[in-house]
């Protein structure tokens, strides 16, 4: 079984998954409120927990991936908008998962548009798509995502960002009125 996490400032989705034709099957999806814990570690605990009701038993979990708000470096996040640290390591060792990866919440999602069917997007305004060229994620919830995804051949390179922590640098006089205002 796999194990899928969403880890915001406000709320955490996780996904039990089993793999069936190398294709996951949810199993049981739950939201949390990160307010009403002290960490994630105890999120992840209640889910289990739930799992195993569900289920019956104890899921064996072969891997997990979670995607965090914050920066990620070496298979860890702090996140930007809670006190919350990810140590995959610290997970894995915990929760008896061999296989534990944490990604920025925004590098995930972007790598994710290379899953999605043409009817799971909308079109926003018409347009003839370019092959290969530069793609942004970009999403407001407790804070401002940003990913962007940059073709190298066959593949694209996913860079992660912080938008709601950029800085504004007015450039006319129009956005140093904005800038004063602010």
């Amino acid at each position: 079984m796999i194990l899928a996490g969403d880890i915001g400032g406000t709320k955490t989705l996780l996904l039990l998954a089993s793999l069936r034709q190398g294709r996951p099957r949810p199993l049981l999806e739950r939201r949390y409120a990160a307010a009403s814990f002290a960490d994630f570690s105890a999120i992840l605990a209640r889910f289990l927990e739930e799992c195993r009701q569900h289920c019956g038993r104890a899921p064996r979990l072969a891997s997990a991936c979670f995607g965090a708000a914050g920066p990620a470096s070496d298979n860890c996040i702090q996140m930007t908008n809670l006190p919350w640290r990810l140590d995959a390591a610290t997970i894995a060792a915990r929760f008896g998962i061999a296989r534990v990866q944490v990604v920025n919440d925004f590098e995930a999602a972007a790598a994710g548009v290379e899953t999605l069917a043409p009817g799971d997007c909308a079109t926003l305004q018409r347009g003839e798509a370019l092959p290969q060229a530069p793609r942004v994620v970009i999403g407001a919830g407790t804070g401002l995502g940003v990913a962007y995804a940059l073709s190298q051949g066959k593949r694209y390179r996913i860079i992660a960002g912080e938008g709601g922590h950029a800085g504004f640098a007015p450039a006319d006089a129009e956005q140093l009125l904005l800038w004063q205002v602010l």
